[in-house]
């Protein structure tokens, strides 16, 4: 099934609509802002390393 004909499924039978700007929401800032990501990272199990060029970054991921 092409990405057109899936998508047009799911908007034909989503029964209700949302309004995005009905939601509201605080914005979030950080003072350390690599501290932040680090941090956030490491809780969804990624892992962070020191290279030569800056950072690499190892996330784990499963596909199904």
């Amino acid at each position: 099934m092409s990405r057109s004909k899936i998508l047009k499924n799911i908007k034909k039978h989503i029964k209700t609509r949302v309004d995005r700007e009905s939601f509201s929401y605080e914005k979030v800032s950080f003072k350390n802002k690599k501290e932040a990501f680090i941090k956030n990272l490491e809780k969804a199990g990624g892992e962070i390393a020191d290279s030569t060029d800056g950072y690499d970054v190892v996330l784990k991921a499963e596909f199904g």
